[in-house]
Formats: structure tokens, C-alpha cells, sequence
């Protein structure tokens, strides 16, 4: 798996550096009305990261659609074969585009708890020097 930080263009202002990392990951929209949502298998659709830092996503949704303003949760698996352990991530979709590969999304992590964090600052440390 290739991992690159991305050069800052004129007028990004990000933050929190982002990792370019291409990694297989799942997705659910978030249904607002409700304080607490299980997702299993069936609920969740595939999505491809694109890109991640401590602070948000960019997404590959293949085939499926969002909204700016959707609140989704991003299951992020946290090793490159795809099984095991894996962090929730809650998000706001904070932009969103169509190109040849269909729907890209950016994503701004929200209420992350500390070992979520931990946990994604550890996986972007691990990948920086895989790089």
C-alpha cells in the first residue's frame, strides 16, 4: 500500500496533514433523529479512503450518494488486509463531487473519543513511515 502526504496547495487550509492511503473501508449515513444507531453488515455500503488525517476523510463512494451535511460513520478497519479491528469514526460531509469513479466526499471527523484518536494518529504514524 502506497502512503504519501499530500503537498498543501495555495488556499488548503487544513490543518492536520493528509495521508494519501487508498484503503477498503465501510460506510453508513447517520440518521439524525435518533440518539443511538447500530449498524451491522447490511447497513453499511462500501467506500474506498482516499485520503486521512487526524481531522477528516476524503471518500470514493462507488455507486452511492450523500449530501453536504449528512452525518455519516465511517468504519475504518486498522490494518491493509481488511480484517479484524476496526475504529468508528462519526462525520459531517463537508463537500462533495462527481468524477469518472462516481462520488467523492469530504468528511470532517466529529466527537471523536481519545482511543478513536489514538487509535487513527497510531494507524497515520504506522503508515507515514511505510511510505
Amino acid at each position: 500500500m502506497q502512503t504519501e502526504e499530500r503537498p498543501r496547495h495555495m488556499g488548503d487550509r487544513r490543518a492536520h496533514p493528509r495521508h494519501h492511503i487508498e484503503w477498503k473501508s465501510r460506510f453508513a449515513v447517520r440518521d439524525a433523529a435518533r440518539l443511538y444507531q447500530f449498524f451491522d453488515d447490511a447497513d453499511q455500503s462500501q467506500c474506498q479512503v482516499r485520503d486521512l488525517s487526524v481531522a477528516g476523510a476524503g471518500l470514493n463512494l462507488a455507486g452511492q450518494e450523500v449530501a453536504v451535511g449528512d452525518r455519516i460513520r465511517l468504519d475504518l478497519w486498522l490494518s491493509a488486509d481488511h480484517r479484524g479491528a476496526s475504529i468508528r469514526l462519526d462525520g459531517v460531509v463537508r463537500h462533495t463531487r462527481n468524477d469518472d469513479e462516481g462520488m467523492i466526499a469530504g468528511v470532517e471527523f466529529v466527537e471523536v473519543g481519545g482511543i478513536e484518536r489514538a487509535l487513527l494518529v497510531q494507524l497515520l504514524q504506522e503508515h507515514g513511515r511505510a511510505a
